[in-house]
């Protein structure tokens, strides 16, 4: 009995503006930005509650970008193809909707390498 192997997941970003962003999100005050890395669940839970993406792509991480003053989805799935070594991961630009329930949806999504 043999498995399918799976195919590998790949990662991307997506960039959120605060016109995207969820309800009441703060955008971290400037000269209080740690350049270091934690874990916020909560923050993670609230994007992926606001915002709706296609079935196959799945919100792994938030963290704000200072330099775009915007926040960065990182976000896995199938489609995303694996960059190659040095290579950053693609940012993925997406095409929104906003729907009756306040809610953003994801529409389609085109992979910039």
């Amino acid at each position: 009995m043999s498995e399918k192997p799976t195919q590998a997941k790949g990662y991307g970003r997506i960039y959120v503006g605060m016109h995207n962003a969820p309800e009441g999100i703060k955008i971290p005050v400037s000269g209080r930005v740690a350049w270091d890395m934690m874990e916020i669940r909560e923050l993670v839970d609230l994007f992926q509650a606001h915002i709706d993406l296609l079935p196959e792509y799945t919100i792994t991480g938030v963290f704000f970008d200072v330099s775009r003053r915007a926040w960065c989805l990182l976000v896995e799935s199938e489609k995303i193809p694996m960059p190659e070594f040095g290579e950053m991961i693609p940012l993925l630009l997406p095409v929104w909707q906003m729907g009756e329930d306040k809610r953003v949806h994801m529409i389609d999504v085109k992979v910039m390498r």
